[in-house]
């Protein structure tokens, strides 16, 4: 196909993969502490800031996974060092 950036390619699939490892490890965790700390339990502070560290990375791997993606189709994207 015409105007694609094979070279970007790779380091997208490479991100990707890291952004579903993130992805999955939030979610894994999410059911634990959900199962783990029904009512009447209560979640320790940790599990709280645990997620939200993850969170946090799945969605910095996520974010970086789209702009590298977007350099696929998108040349314009690219910084031009001098």
């Amino acid at each position: 196909m015409e105007g694609v950036n094979r070279a970007a390619i790779e380091p997208h699939e490479e991100s990707a993969t890291l952004t579903g490892i993130c992805t999955l490890a939030s979610g894994i965790l999410s059911l634990v502490l959900l199962l783990v700390y029904r009512a009447p339990k209560v979640m320790p502070q940790w599990g709280y800031w645990l997620l939200l560290l993850l969170t946090l990375a799945s969605i910095g791997a996520a974010a970086n996974t789209a702009r590298l993606g977007g350099r696929i189709h998108h040349p314009e994207l690219e910084i031009r060092r001098r």
